[in-house]
């Protein structure tokens, strides 16, 4: 036995607040009471509205129980994907034999029949959608196969003098790169010998922009005491100079520390003379060699933009074109994405489907209106005794509510009467396990919608 079903939260109202029932002895309470334990709810009571005890018996929750489980099957079949008939899904044993369901199967009738020619009408659709789009992709395709035949076409006219610049750029950062990788090992090694002798020189990290650096002398023999800050390398046999590297500290200046700054260096120079100067380079010079390359380049260029026009314009032409496609088939494949489909379809079938619901709504607000006029009820105030004019199964109140926020709406309470109370007096306190709070929509529908939720022990004997 359960006094109520879960259905809804009872929002911005009385979460703290407690049904008072004592729950011994046989007596049927003379009077009730409905006593908030949360100012909230007093202040949302809409005074301009008249406050409702309704008397519910077994035979009215169990009406109230076949009208919420109809319009419950109606609204799932609306809801799913079903390709079967309504009559397959809607118990209409659960409703009356009358004109309001004829009208409601008419609706439904519609919305099967629409509903299972979706395929034919996508088809349609798509038709619709894609033909002028497949136009527009083939005067795109069109044109990005003329950009392209004239892309690759300049492209044939320059590529041997192109491949002949970029062997050479390779070959000097690969030069540039071993260079690198020199100085950093003398550098890591300098690092080391202050460290491991405790030297008060400042480390360099990967700062070797000056290492390898040098003063150069023309001579036919070298002399250790020209400079001392320096460290000497003797190449009078290979090109008659004396070199001087740059050191950071003195310090430094021995053979544990630096032998292989000087042995390195004999490497260095040649990769600095193979590359050459990057201004005016002299002859057999990569460098040379490079500028050489790129006047070829810049030759070819020419002949190609002869043929074909400005590289820069065949390169936007190109790149225009194929971003062109590229749009066209990502609208396309929108178009007929899964995604698309199920809302085409769902827009497709909205019309019949709103109808179902208004014609629904319509029998349903004339079920629960038929239900509730022959439901005693009657007036009551908040915090004020009234008597208990019969004996029910299901007490229900219905306090009108109002704010600025959510404006009109209704707080309906059940309380289960199957429940022995020892009280002469029984007192009602909304909370959210027996209330549900409804902001709009038929006052009469969430009257008899909360009392389908109600299950008292007589309801189920």
């Amino acid at each position: 036995m359960s006094s109520l079903k879960q259905r809804s939260s009872w929002t911005a109202l009385a979460a703290s607040t407690a049904l008072l029932l004592s729950a011994c002895g046989n007596n049927y309470p003379d009077t009730a009471q409905i006593t908030p334990n949360d100012s909230r709810l007093a202040s949302m009571v809409d005074s301009s509205r008249p406050m409702e005890l309704l008397y519910l018996t077994d035979e009215d929750i169990r009406d109230a129980e076949r009208l919420s489980s109809f319009r419950s099957d109606v609204k799932t079949y609306l809801r799913n994907d079903e390709s079967t008939p309504y009559q397959d899904h809607i118990d209409f044993s659960l409703a009356g034999d009358n004109q309001g369901i004829e009208d409601l199967k008419e609706a439904l009738a519609a919305f099967d029949n629409q509903r299972q020619n979706t395929d034919e009408a996508w088809d349609t659709h798509l038709e619709d959608k894609l033909s002028p789009l497949q136009s527009q992709m083939e005067t795109a395709q069109a044109t990005l196969t003329e950009a392209t035949e004239k892309r690759d076409g300049f492209q044939e006219v320059i590529q041997e003098a192109q491949n002949k610049v970029e062997s050479i750029e390779a070959d000097i950062e690969a030069k540039k790169q071993r260079m690198a990788e020199l100085a950093q090992q003398i550098a890591s090694k300098w690092d080391q010998y202050i460290l491991d002798n405790d030297l008060a020189v400042r480390t360099l990290g990967d700062n070797t922009r000056r290492v390898f650096s040098y003063r150069a002398f023309e001579r036919e023999e070298c002399q250790e005491d020209r400079i001392d800050d320096r460290l000497l390398v003797d190449r009078v046999d290979e090109d008659g100079h004396c070199y001087f590297l740059w050191l950071p500290d003195i310090a430094l200046k021995n053979q544990e520390a630096s032998g292989d700054y000087a042995k390195n260096f004999h490497e260095y120079i040649q990769l600095t003379r193979e590359i050459g100067k990057s201004y005016s380079p002299d002859e057999g010079t990569l460098e040379a060699k490079l500028d050489q390359a790129e006047d070829k380049l810049d030759e070819a260029e020419i002949r190609a933009e002869n043929r074909y026009g400005r590289q820069r314009q065949v390169k936007y032409q190109h790149q225009r074109a194929a971003r062109d496609v590229e749009q066209l088939q990502r609208k396309i494949d929108n178009i007929q994405s899964t995604s698309a489909k199920e809302r085409f379809l769902g827009e497709y079938t909205q019309q019949a489907r709103n109808e179902v619901k208004t014609v629904l709504n319509d029998y349903v607000s004339r079920q629960a209106r038929e239900l509730l006029s022959s439901v005693q009820r009657t007036e009551v105030a908040l915090s004020t005794a009234f008597p208990l004019e019969k004996e029910a199964d299901v007490l229900l109140v219905n306090i009108p509510t109002a704010s600025f926020l959510q404006g009109k709406g209704h707080l309906i309470t059940t309380i289960d009467m199957t429940k022995p109370v020892d009280s002469e007096r029984l007192t009602i306190t909304p909370t959210e396990q027996n209330s549900m709070h409804f902001t709009s929509g038929d006052a009469n529908v969430q009257i008899v919608m909360t009392a389908a939720a109600a299950t008292p022990l007589a309801a189920d004997s």
